[in-house]
């Protein structure tokens, strides 16, 4: 990620572009019974979906008085635009209708899914941090909670790909939420000034 950031009086008003993957799984079982007493197939699917996308968080901080050490509490929203997607799906199950026990498992089968996926999604943002002043550079160790407002899915292509509704799986609406916590080193542009002298020093 990058970070831009303008800074008056305690407030920040930060621009942090940058890129994300994202991994979540879920799945689908199916059970057929037949006539015979513990006569059935139990299928199960289980789909792994990855999906990509740049984002562009617009974020209001306000740090706390301090001298090296400066907490901040931080709001703001993110918009969010879709890279790329892939679907992996494996069926496994158990056999009992064919005179015997059998158990089966399919090699994982990876397919395009952007189509799947919305070009753009947006949420809001909240979290908190601390700032460490150290010569010329500041410290940052950040948290946020990123929560989804929109849909991820694609409500038109829901049903476009043939192998997977195939075996009954279709994208549900959904909507993203998750948290992050990063750590990094800050080279504020105004401490390269030969005349500036940063917050720790006297």
């Amino acid at each position: 990620a990058l970070e831009l950031t303008y800074y008056y009086k305690g407030f920040s008003f930060s621009f942090q572009p940058g890129f994300q993957t994202s991994l979540f799984t879920y799945t689908n079982s199916f059970i057929w019974l037949g006539d015979a007493e513990g006569e059935q197939v139990q299928i199960q699917y289980e789909n792994e979906n990855q999906v990509s996308h740049f984002i562009l968080p617009l974020l209001i901080k306000y740090e706390f008085t301090g001298n090296r050490l400066r907490p901040y509490v931080q709001a703001g929203f993110f918009q969010a635009i879709l890279a790329d997607a892939t679907k992996s799906l494996t069926m496994k199950g158990m056999d009992n209708a064919s005179g015997g026990v059998n158990e089966f498992e399919s090699a994982p089968t990876t397919v395009g899914a952007k189509d799947l996926f919305a070009k753009y999604y947006w949420g809001l943002i909240g979290g908190a941090g601390v700032y460490y002043n150290l010569g010329n550079v500041r410290l940052n160790l950040d948290f946020q909670y990123r929560m989804g407002m929109s849909n991820i899915s694609n409500v038109e292509n829901r049903y476009s790909n043939d192998r997977l509704t195939g075996t009954g799986d279709a994208m549900d609406d959904l909507t993203m939420d998750n948290l992050s916590l990063s750590a990094g080193i800050l080279f504020p542009m105004r401490f390269l000034q030969s005349g500036f002298k940063s917050l720790d020093r006297k």
